[in-house]
């Protein structure tokens, strides 16, 4: 997807952009958004503050994160439930087989997201990249 917007500040490699709500996000509906919209991209051309830039982005990156946000912790809690029921039940604590299971979820479930944030901070990439600038 290429926006353009114009860069309102700088930091080492990256610009911070401001893209306008175009009408493409007008028709959208999606989101109550009535302020323009702060993205950080990729200055490995070198724009300067105040200037307008094309930007790309990689919606792929965008679709993959939530994609494994949501589907991960729900997939880990429901087989902790599960196979805490079916441990707890093959040693014999028959009145404790749920309460094991629940708690077994519940712990996959906050080390799925511990995993999932450990990912999101080794892969952290920039999904914006500035590919021209008009001068």
């Amino acid at each position: 997807m290429q926006e353009q917007g114009k860069v309102i500040s700088k930091e080492d490699n990256k610009a911070y952009v401001q893209i306008d709500i175009g009408k493409t996000c007008h028709e959208c509906k999606l989101c109550d958004r009535g302020t323009p919209i702060i993205l950080v991209a990729d200055n490995s051309l070198g724009a300067d503050v105040g200037e307008t830039v094309k930007l790309e982005t990689a919606m792929i990156s965008k679709v993959k994160g939530i994609i494994f946000y949501l589907t991960l912790p729900p997939l880990a809690l429901v087989s902790g439930i599960i196979g805490g029921d079916l441990i707890a039940t093959h040693f014999k604590f028959d009145r404790a087989n749920e309460i094991i299971g629940l708690i077994s979820g519940l712990f996959l479930f906050g080390l799925s997201l511990l995993f999932a944030w450990w990912l999101d901070k080794k892969n952290k990439t920039l999904s914006s990249k500035i590919v021209e600038i008009y001068r």
